[in-house]
């Protein structure tokens, strides 16, 4: 018998969620979270019309009001150097800077993504443009309606999913994902819309009513958000865990219809950024990279597995939580601690009524898989020397999506129990310990408010 609690677990995920993130928020000095700067000028340029950004010989940016270039400059000494730190007051003193004239300002790694990706973060900075609030308080506006945003869509991921509340609550509150959802990051996006996308699957799957237009179109619009956002096609094969006839008698013509959209708007952003692409890393090359794995394919294979190894821990403890420029670990507890939080809230999902078929566990584990390729390649391309043994640039983040699917196909294997009022009580609690250790290392890594003690990574 399901639990019933007087406070859902959406509403008191949107408590913590807007709690701790207002408070990462504020700690995270600017442009302190990877690549934050970048998106925030991409941001920047949509709300000025520059949809498509240009490029320069070998730059790619917008032109943009000098203040925004002048801000990220003077935060920019804190990126990956922990012996640096700031302070509020100079926090405080940069909402002085607001500089109208105009520069070409670049941003290479975020010139490619497409303005879905940065509805909230646009929508901040254009309130801020409407009350004529100076280029920092911009800034700001766009991490709380990014936060925004990320409430929206994790509250409606857990009320949807039928079973794995507890698992979804947790992973979109662990540190890793409440700092990037204080942040411009449009990893925001890419886990919301992708949680909210696999509970929808779920809740259609499980229950006993017909597809009707509006579940079509909110399919589609959830899987035309992801394509847009990073090209993330890798969802697309769970829409057949949904069963047949909930589709009514034009099955294949329904299912291309939430299918084509995304492909159709994914061409034509690639046309319309044709030619924008600069490498992100001197020695990488993506055209040579693709020759490279082409011509040796049984080699590549051997250097997914290796980076696998290599990097498992890194892909560990970046799925939980390294903050700012992935140079603030937390406690190690919180290491040892998240891991069995979620396996309580695997074993208490409540799953027993909703259990996969073998053919759909098989379907999710396969669709992981190939979505970690794909992802692991594209970070070859992009970021490693050409030929190189190991691949650079892994980070937990990018796999997030996966682990709703992976937990599902895990619950529906095991014999699962109901919850009771102290397994939710107990998860909050060591929730909330763990969101205000992660503050504590945000704060004693970027100030000197503890000057006594030895801080170090």
């Amino acid at each position: 018998m399901t639990v019933q609690l007087r406070v859902s677990v959406e509403k008191v995920f949107v408590i913590f969620a807007l709690l701790f993130g207002m408070l990462y928020a504020i700690i995270t000095p600017p442009f302190q979270s990877v690549d934050e700067a970048n998106h925030f000028l991409r941001s920047y340029a949509i709300t000025e019309g520059q949809i498509v950004s240009t490029k320069q010989d070998t730059a790619v940016g917008s032109v943009l009001p000098a203040s925004l270039f002048q801000l990220v400059k003077k935060f920019q000494y804190l990126e990956k150097d922990i012996t640096k730190q700031t302070s509020f007051k100079e926090i405080k003193n940069s909402f002085a800077i607001n500089n109208n004239s105009k520069i070409f300002t670049t941003y290479p790694n975020t010139a490619l993504y497409s303005p879905a990706a940065y509805i909230a973060q646009s929508a901040g900075i254009l309130c801020g443009k409407i009350l004529h609030t100076a280029p920092l308080s911009m800034f700001y506006l766009a991490r709380i309606f990014n936060l925004i945003l990320y409430c929206i869509l994790g509250y409606y991921a857990i009320k949807c999913t039928p079973f794995l509340k507890l698992a979804v609550f947790l992973i979109l509150l662990c540190p890793m994902n409440i700092s990037l959802a204080a942040s411009c990051s449009t990893d925001v996006t890419l886990i919301g819309v992708s949680l909210l996308l696999f509970a929808k699957i779920l809740e259609y799957s499980f229950n006993d009513k017909s597809l009707s237009v509006k579940n079509y179109t909110l399919l589609g619009f959830l899987l035309l958000i992801l394509a847009l956002t990073k090209h993330n096609f890798y969802f697309v094969p769970l829409l057949f865990l949904i069963p047949k006839e909930k589709f009514g008698t034009k099955y294949i013509l329904n299912i291309a219809m939430i299918i084509l959209p995304s492909i159709a708007a994914c061409l034509i952003w690639s046309k319309m950024i044709a030619g924008l692409y600069v490498p992100l890393n001197p020695q990488a090359d993506m055209y040579k990279q693709i020759d490279f794995i082409m011509n040796n394919p049984i080699k590549y294979i051997g250097i997914l597995i290796a980076t696998t190894f290599v990097k498992a821990f890194r892909l560990f403890i970046t799925s939980i939580g390294v903050l700012g420029w992935q140079d603030t670990r937390l406690d190690n507890l919180t290491y040892m601690i998240y891991p069995v939080l979620l396996g309580i809230s695997i074993i208490y999902s409540d799953a027993k009524n909703f259990i996969l078929q073998n053919w759909k566990k098989y379907l999710i584990v396969f669709t992981a898989v190939t979505a970690y390729i794909i992802i692991t390649t594209y970070l070859y391309l992009a970021w490693s020397k050409v030929g190189a043994n190991i691949i650079e640039g892994l980070n937990g983040k990018y796999y997030t999506p996966l682990l709703f699917p992976l937990f599902a196909v895990i619950a529906s294997s095991i014999n699962t129990k109901s919850p009771d009022k102290n397994i939710y009580n107990s998860v909050y609690l060591f929730t909330a310990l763990i969101l205000a250790s992660g503050a504590i290392s945000l704060l004693t890594r970027f100030y000197d408010i503890f000057p006594y003690m030895n801080y170090s990574i």
